[in-house]
């Protein structure tokens, strides 16, 4: 039976950065990811079209830079790093779910890494328990940067989070969350009050991941923002296939 457990592989639920080093660099890619990108160095070659649009583009965005009372900092609270004169931020992936299951795969197809959300929890709320909990978490990732809600939930709808540290009840994804280069995370929660007009922005900002800066499988990130303290665990899987294969005459085939 010893032997039956030590060749068994449990994956952890989370793995956390306690030491002060780990708390140091997690607080260095926080502020990173909350300082804004620089934008692209005019070039001669630009039309007047080409500025002007560009001009309206970060107009657009100037909209999400946003000041967060808590942490008394300003940050993008979506990922506007696209021409918002024809991206909309609001359009759902395009992607659906197992699309290449009846393919064929190669052996020298070059497998592109994912990326699994394990939990996402209230770590801490400044206004006490219970809270009625609504909103949207999106992520964005290279295939499209269109959204793909992990969580969603309208007024009418609300989850009640009766204590810290209890998980909100993921709703998504609706498709594989593709993890080559960066991925952006919008969190944008509210709680319900008796009437609309006094709810309250209870967790709202943005999370960026990069593949090639992740030292870890599974990592933890918290985004400490207006009423909260909100904690994402995800975890990378590297070039993996999520489905079942057979091996024939040399060449993978989904099933």
């Amino acid at each position: 039976m010893a032997e039956q457990q030590e060749d068994s592989f449990d994956l952890p639920l989370f793995v956390e950065e306690e030491d002060e080093a780990g708390a140091a660099a997690k607080q260095r890619r926080r502020e990173q990811s909350q300082k804004p990108r620089r934008p692209r160095a005019p070039s001669f070659l630009d039309t007047p079209e080409v500025k002007e649009r560009r001009a309206r583009s970060s107009a657009l965005a100037a909209k999400y830079w946003e000041h967060d009372p808590k942490t008394g900092i300003s940050y993008y609270t979506r990922a506007c790093f696209r021409d918002l004169t024809t991206f909309d931020l609001d359009k759902e992936t395009q992607y659906g779910p197992v699309r290449f299951t009846d393919s064929i795969i190669n052996k020298d197809h070059m497998l592109t890494s994912s990326l699994n959300v394990l939990s996402l929890k209230v770590k801490s709320s400044d206004v006490g328990y219970p809270i009625n909990l609504y909103g949207t978490v999106i992520v964005r990732d290279g295939l499209d940067f269109n959204c793909i809600f992990i969580f969603r939930r309208n007024r009418d709808n609300c989850q009640v989070i009766q204590s810290e540290n209890e998980n909100i009840i993921l709703t998504g994804p609706t498709r594989g969350i593709v993890f080559h280069g960066e991925i952006f995370f919008e969190i944008n929660l509210k709680i319900k009050e008796n009437v609309e007009c006094n709810d309250k922005e209870f967790s709202k900002g943005l999370l960026e991941m990069k593949v090639y800066t992740r030292k870890s499988m599974i990592v933890s990130e918290t985004l400490e923002s207006r009423l909260s303290e909100v904690e994402l665990v995800s975890a990378s899987v590297n070039g993996s296939l999520w489905r079942r294969t057979v091996r024939d005459q040399g060449v993978l085939s989904g099933s």
